[in-house]
């Protein structure tokens, strides 16, 4: 006929200490105990648990940012490929206006009206939009050359615009195993004295472990960055991550999969001749399998966490739009180089073009001069006067 309520475990004493008192001193200790070889070996029993403690990985995964960001386009390349692309276009319309030039006899319109019209065409062809018409083999060539490359490049853009906004970008905790954690040193914090904390110490003694005294304190040192990776328990973590006054921004998630599954629920001694707690259990797990079978725990755990939300994490981003996969200056160069080789072919036939032409020009110049200076009394000249 007797109950105690205990709102602290003891300074100097560990929850499975503690554990070990209640169910000395009392029938049934109420609250989430989680089953544990060590509190076994004591002779403590678990009844079905309703509590999910399997033991997981929590971290901080990035600033969020829910602001609105007007030149996100510009992230699949770097500042370096852009000004180089910008480039490319006005010596691209410089080089079509010199090479339709080279090959047109008698141009009336103005350079600087032909030029900036080249450059309106030359930045719809970046768009994949080609309205050049060349007239010559170069200008032919050029045209060739500046259309593959324009594809390349709307292409490549096209790809990793995708990657950056589609595709959830690395993680930034790369580790994310208490193996891996405990190999590279990582300072992992987890609440003193849980019966988790004790376990995974034990097992990893060299690990290194930053005690605190609660679960709010353990999302405190994450978001100060004292630690890294924390260690807690699934159904904590699930009433603490919706909470507002630890985790505001939604920064905090799991990581990683679950270390060790187990359960927690209520507690008592293993004693089947003196006091029969035994039988206390027994009854226990008789309705707590049957609450489960019937949905009775799960909905009253809904119904719970629930009325404890106060914030919604279900729509944040894990992070702010990674610019660390914009592409470089060094995997372009090939693209620009090949347009920049064609460019300079074309301009290489226009010049032979050009000057054959002007030969031809020549050619046919000095002929006339021969004839217009042929003898008066000639038979050549006769005939031209009588035609």
């Amino acid at each position: 006929d007797s109950f105690g309520i205990t709102m602290d475990v003891g300074e100097n004493k560990t929850h499975t200490e503690y554990l070990n008192w209640c169910t000395e001193s009392f029938d049934l200790c109420v609250d989430w105990h989680i089953h544990t070889i060590s509190r076994l070996e004591l002779g403590i029993g678990f009844p079905k648990g309703f509590y999910d403690a399997s033991y997981i990985l929590i971290g901080v995964k990035g600033d969020v940012d829910k602001s609105i960001d007007m030149f996100n386009w510009l992230f699949p390349f770097e500042a370096e490929v852009w000004w180089t692309i910008i480039a490319t276009i006005l010596v691209s319309a410089f080089i079509y206006m010199l090479l339709e030039n080279l090959n047109n006899k008698d141009s009336s319109e103005p350079y600087r009206w032909h030029f900036s019209w080249n450059i309106f065409l030359s930045a719809m062809a970046f768009t994949q939009q080609f309205q050049f018409e060349p007239k010559s083999n170069a200008s032919r060539l050029f045209s060739v050359s500046l259309a593959f490359w324009s594809l390349i490049v709307v292409a490549t853009y096209t790809a990793n615009l995708a990657s950056v906004f589609v595709i959830q970008r690395t993680p930034s905790i790369l580790i994310d195993t208490i193996d891996g954690a405990v190999r590279a040193g990582m300072p992992i914090c987890a609440v003193d004295g849980y019966g988790s904390t004790d376990d995974i110490t034990e097992k990893y003694a060299n690990g290194i472990f930053v005690l605190k005294p609660d679960e709010k304190d353990l999302f405190r040192a994450l978001r100060e960055g004292e630690c890294k990776l924390a260690l807690t328990n699934v159904q904590s973590f699930e009433l603490l991550e919706t909470d507002r006054e630890v985790n505001k921004d939604c920064s905090i998630d799991r990581v990683g999969r679950v270390i060790k599954f187990s359960d927690a629920g209520f507690a008592l001694k293993n004693d089947a001749g003196e006091k029969c707690t035994s039988f206390i259990q027994d009854v226990l797990n008789f309705h707590l399998v049957k609450m489960e079978d019937e949905g009775v725990i799960s909905k009253a755990w809904g119904d719970f966490e629930a009325r404890k939300q106060n914030l919604d994490c279900s729509g944040t981003s894990n992070s702010k739009t990674d610019k660390s996969g914009s592409i470089s200056m060094d995997e372009m160069w090939g693209t620009f180089l090949c347009h920049f080789m064609a460019s300079a072919v074309a301009v290489v036939i226009a010049l032979i073009a050009k000057f054959h032409r002007i030969q031809s020009e020549n050619r046919h110049s000095n002929e006339g001069g021969v004839i217009g200076r042929l003898p008066v009394d000639s038979e050549e000249a006769k005939k031209q006067q009588r035609s």
